[in-house]
Parts: C-alpha cells; sequence; structure tokens
C-alpha cells in the first residue's frame, strides 16, 4: 500500500460513521476539518485558552491573519459571550454589532461577513470558543445546538496524527525506479514574519502557539500540492521537506509560482509572496531519497 493509499485509508475509516462509532467508543478522535465536514460548515474556527488569553487553535478555512489576529484577552471574552449557555450567541451585520469582532480579520474580508456565531463549550476542563462564520452569498445550515452536537465537540483532536518517516521511506522504492527524485525544502519562515510584522503578540509562548496553529493548515495545504508518489516531511524552523519524482527536469519557478498561487488566500498575497522553495539537490537514488527525508 503506497503513502496516499495508506493516508486515505486513514481518513476513510474516520469518515464512515465516524461521529457515531466516536461516540459508542468513548475514545476516538477526529481532525476540526473532518468533525466541521460533518456538519457541512465552511469557515470555522475553535478559539483555546493560554494563560489570560485567547487564540484560534484550529481553524477551517480562516486566513492566516485572523489566526495571527485572534490573540484576545479573557476579560474582551467575557464581555461579549455568556459562558453559562451551551447555545449559539449570534452577532450580525443586520443588527450592527459585529464591530467588537472586527478586529479578528482583514480589512478587506470584513465586509463579506453576515454573522458569526459563538458556541461556548468545555475541552479537557478548559473553557473554549467555537465560531463559526456565515458570509454573504453562500449556503449555511447553522447545526442544532443539541447534546449530541455539544458532545461531539469533546470528539475533536487537537494533535495531529501523522505517517512516521519510516512508514514513508519504505514506499520510495516504488516510485524512483525509473524517476529522477527531487529533493525541494519549503520555507514559510519569511512570509510569517512578514504576517507578524504589523502584530503585537508580546507572550512568545502564545506566538508559538498560533505559529503552530498556521503550520497544521500551511502543512495540509502542502500535502494537497503533493500527493502520491511524492510526499512532504516536517522539518524544523518552518520548513518543510518535499520528495518529488519526475522524469523530466523540474522548472522551480513554475514550481514555487504554483505553490504561491495556492497560498494568495491563506496569507495574503505579500505574505505567500515571501515563499521559498530552495533546490536541495537531485538523485536516482533510494538511498539518498531516505537520507534527505530522515536527515535533511
Amino acid at each position: 500500500m503506497g503513502l496516499l493509499e495508506k493516508i486515505n485509508s486513514l481518513q476513510a475509516k474516520k469518515s464512515v460513521g465516524l461521529l457515531a462509532r466516536a461516540e459508542q467508543m468513548g475514545r476516538k478522535t477526529l481532525p476540526f476539518s473532518v468533525w466541521a465536514d460533518r456538519f457541512a460548515l465552511k469557515h470555522a474556527a475553535i478559539f483555546s485558552p493560554y494563560n489570560n488569553f485567547f487564540y484560534i487553535s484550529e481553524s477551517l478555512d480562516i486566513d492566516a491573519r485572523t489566526i495571527a489576529l485572534s490573540v484576545s484577552t479573557k476579560d474582551f471574552w467575557n464581555g461579549s459571550l455568556d459562558f453559562s449557555k451551551r447555545e449559539f450567541q449570534v452577532y450580525s451585520k443586520k443588527e450592527g454589532n459585529l464591530g467588537r469582532f472586527y478586529q479578528f480579520f482583514r480589512e478587506d474580508s470584513r465586509h463579506d461577513i453576515e454573522d458569526l456565531y459563538f458556541l461556548p463549550f468545555t475541552f479537557n476542563s478548559q473553557k473554549c470558543i467555537l465560531m463559526l462564520v456565515k458570509k454573504q452569498d453562500e449556503n449555511f445550515i447553522l447545526p442544532q445546538c443539541d447534546s449530541s452536537f455539544i458532545s461531539s465537540l469533546s470528539l475533536i483532536s487537537t494533535t495531529e496524527k501523522e505517517l512516521t518517516i519510516e512508514d514513508i521511506v519504505r514506499d520510495i522504492s516504488r516510485y524512483i525506479q525509473g524517476a529522477q527524485a527531487n529533493f525541494f525544502i519549503f520555507s514559510y519562515r519569511l512570509s510569517l514574519d512578514v504576517l507578524f510584522s504589523g502584530i503585537d503578540i508580546t507572550h512568545p509562548d502564545i506566538k508559538e502557539l498560533v505559529i503552530n496553529s498556521m503550520s497544521k493548515v500551511i502543512f495540509e495545504r502542502l500535502s494537497q500540492l503533493f500527493p502520491e508518489p511524492h510526499c512532504v516531511v516536517k522539518g524544523v524552523n518552518s520548513e518543510i521537506k518535499i520528495l518529488y519524482f519526475t522524469h523530466d527536469d523540474v522548472d522551480e519557478q513554475f514550481l514555487l509560482g504554483h505553490i504561491i498561487n495556492t497560498f494568495e488566500d491563506y496569507l495574503g498575497k505579500e505574505c505567500a509572496s515571501s515563499l521559498l522553495l530552495l533546490n536541495a539537490g537531485t538523485s536516482t537514488s533510494e538511498k539518498s531519497a531516505q537520507t534527505f527525508l530522515l536527515k535533511g
């Protein structure tokens, strides 16, 4: 079974009757994006607490700047929501009370927001907040906030389940036969520097948590760009290793341009233009490919 087949197998097992089986087992968890898809949600996020702050820890189709701007005080949320209520609390453009939440969104995206729905809930004994965004001209069905929906929130996984490097390198021999392995290092560190240049997050720990939230989205998007037989592996310092199999030489600028276009909506044009794709060499050797992934 190849890399993508393994991933698809894991996702399929999660998708078929996932919520029902997870509730029955009482232990199974699922990624936020999968959970949100079960309820046909398009734009959603979870605000999690850290010390006296909240920040977006999980997200679906929420741009990086919103995640960076999500750092907010507990006092702000205590003054905005009733944490004793287990129901959606709505702020809407029609009612004219969205203004206090505009601080979380890019200025050019605020006009698209019609309603914001917030649901306080408890996760791992901590107060969290689910945010749903209803945008202009989009179909939106608000989930029924019953006991089943609220209990499903406890099934959301806050950690990523990944294949190990060992799982990946075992498949390399299948793909390198008659092909060239191209080694790239994708770096988004400069993009994050540009993003945070106008955003002041003074607490280094919470800034790291925000970066981790963004990194999960970036890795997922890049994984979709390089499906089997190619693969991506997390590196360090906001870098991701890419193993790209081809039978011809790679046009690096074309490849980078495609990556930048993919990330413009998430990072914004200026930040996406700072993405880097570093050529780390090529090889037709299985051992070289494994070394690149294992040691870089």
